[in-house]
């Protein structure tokens, strides 16, 4: 009798095995309290300086898995990080504001401009006509979040990705997003050593 061995790996994309972090395949995965799963990557621009992306995985009411990234300029990254830091300020203060209130429901837009980025990509659309970041305090039945609300839309199709945060999660995303770009940087220059051995 013939045993056959099917190797999976050979179906999977090429781009899997592309290793831009060892943190993972999916490169620095965060789970928010709320469970949203943001994937943070950096890569090197060719300035020598690193920009961001952070994708969101995510299901549709409808179960339609899709993803839509933010990426983020190496010039930028400061600047998004600054704009999380003055949203979660803006989010804390009508936080105390819902709970000393005993506020059941509300949802109202956060005036936070969040513009430190430069393109978006989706499952449903790589060239968007349109985008847009802005975020929304949330409240219902007396639960509060803040949430991020990505959409692009152009050629009869749109596609809106929520991250739903609490107020430690943005102490972890802009942790985590300088952890990215140093775990990538110290990669790369691993990498470049290692090459220099073999002169």
């Amino acid at each position: 009798m013939r045993t056959i061995i099917i190797v999976l790996f050979l179906a999977l994309p090429f781009k899997l095995f592309s290793q831009t972090s060892s943190m993972g395949f999916w490169g620095n995965v965060i789970e928010t309290n709320a469970g949203t799963r943001l994937e943070l990557m950096a890569s090197k621009e060719k300035t020598g300086e690193y920009a961001l992306s952070i994708t969101h995985r995510y299901q549709t009411l409808l179960g339609e898995s899709l993803f839509l990234t933010i990426n983020i300029p190496s010039t930028q990254v400061e600047n998004f990080k600054f704009q999380l830091k003055q949203l979660k300020k803006k989010y804390d203060e009508w936080y105390r504001i819902a709970k000393n209130n005993r506020v059941e429901q509300v949802e109202k837009d956060i005036p936070i401009a969040i513009s430190a980025y430069g393109d978006m990509y989706g499952s449903k659309l790589s060239y968007p006509e349109k985008k847009n970041i802005k975020a929304v305090f949330f409240v219902y039945n007396y639960v509060i979040h803040c949430i991020i609300r990505a959409s692009i839309s152009g050629y009869n199709t749109y596609q809106l990705s929520e991250w739903v945060l609490s107020s430690t999660d943005f102490n972890t995303i802009i942790s985590e997003i300088d952890k990215t770009i140093l775990h990538q940087r110290n990669y790369d220059n691993d990498q470049r050593h290692t090459q220099d051995l073999f002169q």
